[in-house]
């Protein structure tokens, strides 16, 4: 009896320094494999995601997002309803961003309540799969909006934006 509560004494003592051991050499496994993985994955990311500097105008922009906007209605009448989302997402988020902070000094309510069209309201009857004239309806909209905002913004600097390449 004595012996066997010996031995169980020493199994614990053993399983501590190897389970140490195995701690450690996971981590220096997964240590490799992850500095093998990382120059992979960071030379993926720099070489799909490239952008480009330009000076637009406020009018430029607008002009932008309502050929975006059309191309929407567009897409989303051929049943692209993926494109359509896509385009009301680069109208979005590629163009109306770049004049929320100018319009915001202009005028507030009107940004929020373009940008909440733009950002919210357009992408969810694309996606809800809405009737075509409630997106022409909310098009129009927004459009309505655009015409105030390129008159507010018509005298302001060329907006520096960043483009996808």
């Amino acid at each position: 009896m004595r012996r066997k509560e010996g031995n169980n004494e020493k199994i614990p003592n053993l399983t501590k320094p190897v389970m140490a051991f195995l701690s450690i050499a996971g981590l220096l496994t997964v240590g490799s494999v992850l500095q093998s993985t990382t120059p992979i994955f960071h030379t993926h990311i720099a070489s799909s995601v490239a952008f480009a500097q330009q000076q637009k105008t406020a009018t430029e922009i607008i002009s932008t997002i309502k050929t975006l906007l059309n191309q929407t209605i567009n897409e989303y009448r051929n049943e692209n309803f993926t494109g359509a989302q896509q385009l009301a997402s680069t109208a979005y988020l590629d163009n109306f961003e770049f004049i929320e902070a100018p319009l915001e000094k202009h005028d507030k309510a009107l940004e929020k309540n373009t940008e909440i069209m733009l950002r919210e309201q357009l992408r969810q009857v694309i996606k809800d799969k809405s009737p075509i004239e409630n997106i022409q309806e909310l098009v129009n909209n927004v459009n309505a909006n655009l015409d105030k905002v390129g008159t507010l913004l018509a005298n302001e600097s060329p907006i520096q934006t960043m483009t996808r390449k």
